[in-house]
């Protein structure tokens, strides 16, 4: 994967969610993150996934997030 190519990176994060990978799915948003800090899809599957760990509290910063950016970008 092309580690600059955001939709590669956000693609294969969802299909290791799919997988139950969800640790190895938080690296690949992380990436992306890296790249696009505002990147809401990467924000909120990374939410989900964090969630599926019991990573509650960093799952609610994602969250929290991708609300911050929303009210931003309106």
């Amino acid at each position: 994967i092309d580690p600059d190519n955001l939709t590669a990176l956000k693609n294969k994060g969802y299909s290791l969610i799919k997988l139950s990978k969800n640790a190895e799915s938080i690296e690949c948003y992380n990436k992306v993150l890296d790249i696009d800090p505002d990147n809401l899809t990467a924000l909120k599957n990374k939410a989900y996934a964090l969630k599926q760990l019991g990573k509650h509290e960093d799952a609610l910063k994602c969250v929290q997030r991708t609300s911050d950016i929303s009210k931003y970008k309106k």
